[in-house]
């Protein structure tokens, strides 16, 4: 009987993990060994998270300023009256002029609604934004018969005996907000006397705030609690977070500086910045965000950031 040869066959079971490139027809392998793989040391330590009051702000190129604005016209006519009240218009005796006001003459229209010219009656129920007409004797009375009673006159266009004024004034007074930038009035002076030597109005604003601080300087994008991560191991050892229905971010800590006592942390973006504080210590106050200031990009790179950030913790 023939010797019988058994060929035992060992098959051993292996696993392999099929990757395509498709940037070149190139056939490209790699032999990997799951046995001789090294141990993996896996950190499982866990950031440390706390709950913060804290104002996330953006630096603003601009700021609203409120100013106020006055026209104040006056048409006179001064007429002579003569023997048995015949009343005749004097040369000159019409004019057409501006009456140029301070700024605590307004304040006192703008709180009163009233206005006073000469010796003349007050001009009362006075309206912001509006047109207001009247009409004022200034010098002189005529009576409801026809009979007149002259007095003396003066004005800067010189003085006038026994004569009788009639004027018709107009005033208008507004409040409006002009943008001016945060570092100087200047642009806005120089807007102020564009106006005045269009329009002939007498204009009033309130100056920047002139300080080291810089409060105005910010806008608060928002005021409120927030999540603190602190993790020593991670890229950004220091994230502030906060997902609610109307605000969204998570921003890191980048430096911080210290301004009039508050603690300015620096984000990752130049113009978001953070400052820890309490409710009623305040760092900025807050007010109507101006569209000259917004930046569309950060807050589209921020969406980025946020999910970035939120897979890496």
């Amino acid at each position: 009987m023939p010797p019988t040869l058994l060929l035992v066959l060992v098959i051993r079971t292996t696993e392999a993990l099929l990757g395509y490139d498709c940037g070149g027809s190139n056939f490209n392998s790699i032999t990997i060994s799951f046995p001789d793989v090294g141990e993996c040391h896996v950190l499982n330590d866990k950031p440390n998270t706390t709950v913060v009051y804290l104002q996330l702000l953006q630096t603003a190129e601009y700021a609203e300023i409120l100013v106020h604005a006055c026209r104040i016209e006056i048409e006179r006519h001064i007429m002579y009256c003569g023997m048995h009240s015949h009343v005749s218009l004097v040369q000159g005796g019409r004019r057409k002029y501006l009456v140029d006001i301070d700024q605590t003459t307004y304040h006192r229209i703008h709180a009163t609604r009233s206005f006073s010219y000469g010796q003349s009656t007050p001009i009362v129920d006075l309206h912001p934004n509006s047109i207001h007409y009247r009409t004022l004797t200034l010098a002189g009375s005529i009576a409801i018969n026809g009979t007149c009673h002259g007095a003396q006159y003066s004005d800067p266009y010189g003085t006038k005996n026994n004569v009788i004024v009639e004027a018709s004034i107009f005033i208008t007074y507004k409040d409006l907000y002009n943008h001016t930038t945060t570092k100087s009035s200047q642009d806005l002076i120089t807007q102020a006397h564009k106006k005045k030597e269009l329009y002939g109005s007498n204009v009033f604003w309130s100056q920047l705030p002139d300080n080291s601080c810089k409060f105005h300087s910010y806008d608060v994008l928002y005021q409120g609690v927030a999540t603190k991560i602190i993790d020593s191991n991670s890229r950004y050892p220091f994230v502030y977070s906060l997902t609610s229905e109307d605000t969204t971010f998570v921003l890191s800590k980048k430096s911080e500086r210290v301004i009039c006592g508050f603690t300015i942390i620096q984000t990752e973006y130049p113009k978001l910045v953070i400052v820890e504080t309490t409710k009623d210590n305040a760092f900025a106050a807050k007010h109507r965000i101006l569209t000259n200031n917004l930046d569309n990009f950060t807050y589209i790179n921020s969406k980025f950031i946020y999910v970035e950030k939120h897979i890496k913790l």
